[in-house]
């Protein structure tokens, strides 16, 4: 099971992305996917890297793409059962949101042939991956990846959901102190530092990912040997990047660290707990000027900032 994928001269950079995401979606899986599948990529299509990211890797195991993106919930639950989506890649804040539109319109998991999920592109619990297994009858399977690196296709995990595994062939993951950025001890928490081994086009030496985390250098249970990231603990800057938005923490400990996640609209954010999935809270936006308000620019409750 050791992964053998070495990097060859003179390939393009898009490969770490195509390359490393197909790796993620057939060594994450439950059951292989590959020709026969149907995969809906629910992730955007923009500059975003995520959905072409995942499209490629896809393409790039035989698999049928569904390039769906982001947004019109029922519409993609109508191609989700039409089309017989037998995997989807989101993130999971909206695999949740889709899961609620499916019970409203009266839908349930029987009705689909979702075997697998894919979830990135944001922090998430374990709250977060019962729910979504017990909603749509799946296997949820963690990602990682970020755009300094090649998007999608970093990391991803196996069907143990025991870490991350790190695509050691092509990324070498550090952990430092990011006080000191000196290496720490093997198995101690910090901050996550890659150094591409593959890309050409804009090649990154220790890199600051600024993700606190862990390495586990141990023999996995499906066999790999490869390394895996531990979960994501946090930020060493103190930001979180919520559906695009940067959320600074520095005003906000009073909040329990047990939250799920925050989803915010023109007016209101809500935090969802991981011992209650429907159990929010919501904040009203008051306004830090005169100007209209918008998450981008407001203080909640003088103790929660959003930055534009």
């Amino acid at each position: 099971h050791r992964m053998n994928y070495h990097c060859h001269e003179h390939r393009m950079e898009s490969w770490n992305i195509i390359d490393g995401t197909g790796k993620v979606v057939i060594d994450g899986k439950f059951r292989d996917v590959g020709p026969g599948d149907v995969v809906q990529v629910c992730y955007g299509y923009g500059l975003f890297t995520g959905g072409l990211g995942v499209h490629g890797g896809v393409e790039r195991l035989g698999a049928i793409q569904l390039p769906t993106s982001a947004g019109n919930s029922k519409k993609q639950l109508m191609l989700m059962k039409d089309f017989g989506t037998t995997a989807m890649a989101c993130t999971p804040s909206y695999a949740l949101r889709l899961a609620e539109v499916m019970t409203e319109m009266g839908m349930s998991a029987r009705d689909l042939k979702l075997r697998v999920g894919f979830f990135g592109a944001e922090p998430w619990t374990w709250g977060i991956r019962r729910e979504l297994e017990k909603r749509f009858g799946i296997k949820a399977i963690d990602i990682y990846g970020l755009t300094e690196m090649c998007g999608p296709g970093v990391g991803g995990e196996c069907e143990y959901q025991d870490g991350t595994h790190v695509w050691e062939d092509m990324f070498l993951p550090e952990i430092i102190d990011p006080v000191t950025l000196k290496p720490v001890h093997q198995g101690e928490e910090g901050e996550l530092v890659f150094t591409s081994l593959c890309k050409e086009g804009m090649p990154m030496i220790r890199y600051r990912t600024r993700d606190l985390t862990h390495l586990i250098y141990e023999k996995c249970k499906c066999g790999r040997t490869a390394v895996r990231l531990g979960k994501i603990l946090g930020r060493s800057d103190d930001m979180l990047i919520i559906r695009g938005v940067n959320v600074f923490q520095a005003r906000s400990r009073r909040f329990s660290p047990s939250f799920l996640f925050i989803h915010h609209s023109t007016s209101s954010l809500s935090i969802a707990r991981t011992t209650r999935i429907r159990s929010t809270s919501t904040l009203n936006f008051v306004p830090s000027s005169s100007r209209p308000i918008l998450p981008s620019r407001c203080h909640i409750s003088s103790r929660f900032t959003i930055a534009s």
